[in-house]
């Protein structure tokens, strides 16, 4: 786009034209007192004197045209006249001449998203996002609140589907994380649409969007990611990795551990009831732990009588507040769960009997400490789990 003509008549040099070259304007002085006057006439609350703001505003651009916060202004002044089609048109010059001052390209996004100018503001963000990287979790959100549909945003924050260029994948892991982060289901799944293949393979991009669609509930949807992206099926009626012999996939329909101060999860081929490996945590005892922070999600058949079964070890568990496995339904039809254990014992066999309601496809399993308000409360020790079984209960 050249620089486009503002109203001719009102220029007294007219000197802004779509005939001169860049080349010339850039050798225009710079804008001086009639900038000024404008700002001040224009802001100040006591005047909102537009049109004589305007008029001063007019005569510092034909100074310098090439100065794109007078455009800016300029547009402003329009728009609060009445004039909104010319006050658009200001804010094209002015992105036009300054397309990578990532402050000028925020305002004037604020400024259109006053104005209800949505799909301007939108390419404004873009262009802001492009100019400053770190700010683009800002831009990402003001777009969010300006349209809901996901597609349009990454369409105008991304220009090329699919992306062709670091920059760009780097972009969309950020807007990919980020939707994650802010449980955003619609963003999330336009941007993992978007990724190519090798991205959606690296684990902690697959795995986030998986857990999201758990959280939402979305079974059929996250057995289809699960199993296209790690080619292997997810079987009903089946511990994923029941005696940690396999490698450890922290999400999804794996085990899933989130360590949080006081407290620490691993594979350990230290002590196991059999194999070579079990699952140990370590309670360092500088926390009242409130723990929930391991877990596994099991597919089942609804209306089925089951019995799950583990084994574990713990040693030196303190506080008379102890470790539990609870066992629910993601539908909310039944909640069971083991008895409470502190101090030490060696292996010991768990069991928990339930049945699944008429709807229920899916149960979760997690290991659980209560925060108690006892004077003794710091939670320390170490615990083991392993050889875990799903079986239907005949009886």
């Amino acid at each position: 786009m050249g620089i486009l003509p503002y109203y001719s008549e009102e220029l007294s040099t007219a000197v802004v034209n779509e005939k001169i070259p860049i080349e010339r304007l850039k050798s225009i002085p710079l804008l001086s007192k009639p900038s000024f006057e404008a700002s001040w006439l224009a802001l100040k609350p006591y005047y909102r004197k537009y049109e004589i703001a305007k008029k001063n505003l007019v005569h510092g651009i034909a100074q310098r045209p090439l100065y794109a916060y007078a455009w800016l202004l300029l547009a402003d002044l329009n728009y609060q006249t009445g004039e909104k089609q010319r006050a658009l048109t200001n804010f094209e010059i002015g992105s036009y001449l300054w397309p990578t001052r990532s402050i000028f390209q925020w305002n004037a996004a604020m400024k259109l998203i006053q104005y209800g100018y949505q799909d301007q503001a939108l390419s404004a963000l873009s262009a802001f996002v492009h100019t400053d990287k770190k700010g683009f979790k800002r831009a990402l959100l003001a777009a969010l609140n300006i349209s809901t549909n996901t597609e349009t945003i990454l369409d105008k924050f991304i220009i090329r589907n699919p992306v062709n260029s670091a920059d760009e994948l780097k972009l969309l892991l950020a807007i990919f994380g980020t939707a994650i982060e802010s449980s955003n289901l619609e963003l999330a799944e336009s941007a993992w649409n978007r990724l190519p293949l090798r991205a959606k393979e690296q684990p902690e991009t697959f795995l986030a969007y998986v857990n999201l669609l758990i959280e939402k509930q979305l079974f059929s949807e996250s057995i289809k990611i699960w199993e296209q992206i790690r080619n292997e099926r997810i079987t009903i009626d089946s511990i994923y990795n029941q005696d940690f012999e396999e490698p450890a996939v922290n999400g999804g329909f794996s085990w899933h551990c989130i360590p949080i101060k006081g407290f620490k999860c691993k594979v350990t081929d230290k002590v196991s009831f059999s194999g070579r490996r079990s699952y140990k945590f370590t309670f360092d005892g500088e926390q009242n732990l409130n723990l929930f922070h391991f877990k596994q999600i099991i597919p089942v058949n609804s209306s089925t009588k089951y019995n799950l079964s583990g084994y574990w070890r713990g040693q030196n568990l303190t506080t008379l507040s102890g470790v539990f496995f609870t066992l629910r339904g993601l539908d909310g039809s039944l909640f069971t769960k083991t008895e409470q254990k502190i101090k030490s014992w060696d292996w010991e066999k768990f069991d928990l009997n339930f049945e699944t309601g008429a709807n229920t496809e899916f149960v979760e399993l997690r290991l659980r400490r209560k925060q108690t308000s006892a004077l003794d409360n710091l939670f320390a020790g170490q615990l083991w789990i392993d050889d875990f079984q799903l079986k239907v209960n005949s009886n």
